[in-house]
C-alpha cells in the first residue's frame, strides 16, 4: 500500500502538470518526467502517513509498508522502534523494523535504516549488532548453524532478552545441521559486549 499510494500521487501530479502546462516541446516533457521521478523518490523516503495514521500493532504497520514481506513469526520491542521477524518460506527468514509512538506504531522511514556496528563471522554463522539510524536502539541479529543438536540457552552481558528460532534443518555430508536465527533488543548497549550460546562465549570488542 505504501508504494501504491505514492505511485498514484505521482501519476496524478504529472497528469495535472501536463494539463496546466501546455506541453509543446520534448524538453518540457523530459523536465516534467524528471520532476515526477524526483518527487517519487522524495515521498518514498518520507512516510507522510505518520502525521495522521497510527497502527495498533507492529504487524499492521509492516503490512501497510510491505504486504509481501511474509508471515510474522515474532516481534521485539525496542525503545523507539520494533524489530519484526518474518518468514516467507521454510528456509528463508527476514528482519524488518517499524517506528514506535505514544499512540501506536508507524512506518519507519527508509532513511532510518539499520546499520551494522559490530559483527562476528566464523564457520558456524554470522552475528551482527545493528543500530537503527536516527535512534538509540541497538539490536542483535544473526544465524548460527549447529551440528551438535538443539541450542538450549542464549544470553548476553547486558541481561537482554535474546531469542532463538529454528529456521530450518538440513543434511550436509551425512551430518544433520540446524540453522538458528538469534535476535533481540540490547539493553543499554556498550562498546564491550559478549554473547553466550550454550557454553560458547562470543566477544564483540
Amino acid at each position: 500500500m505504501y508504494s501504491i499510494v505514492r505511485m498514484i500521487l505521482v501519476i496524478v501530479l504529472v497528469f495535472i502538470l501536463f494539463k496546466v502546462i501546455h506541453i509543446k516541446t520534448k524538453k518540457k516533457v523530459l523536465m516534467i518526467s524528471l520532476f515526477g521521478l524526483v518527487f517519487y523518490i522524495a515521498i518514498m523516503c518520507t512516510p507522510i502517513e505518520n502525521l495522521f495514521i497510527s497502527f495498533d500493532t507492529p504487524t499492521e504497520a509492516l503490512s501497510y509498508y510491505d504486504p509481501f514481506v511474509g508471515k510474522v513469526i515474532d516481534t521485539v520491542e525496542g525503545n523507539e522502534t520494533c524489530m519484526i521477524i518474518t518468514q516467507k518460506d521454510v528456509n528463508e527468514s527476514g528482519v524488518s523494523y517499524v517506528k514506535k509512538s505514544v499512540d501506536g506504531y508507524k512506518v519507519l522511514s527508509p532513511i532510518h535504516f539499520p546499520y551494522s556496528v559490530k559483527s562476528k563471522l566464523d564457520g558456524h554463522g554470522s552475528i551482527k549488532i545493528f543500530r537503527v539510524f536516527g535512534t538509540s536502539d541497538y539490536y542483535l541479529e544473526g544465524n548460527c548453524i549447529s551440528d551438535s543438536g538443539t541450542i538450549n540457552k542464549v544470553s548476553d552481558s547486558l541481561n537482554s532478552d535474546i531469542k532463538v528460532i529454528l529456521v530450518y534443518d538440513f543434511n550436509k555430508n551425512n551430518v544433520n545441521l540446524k540453522d538458528y536465527l538469534i535476535f533481540g533488543y540490547l539493553n543499554n548497549y556498550e562498546n564491550s559486549y559478549s554473547l553466550m550460546i550454550d557454553n560458547t562465549v562470543i566477544e564483540f570488542e
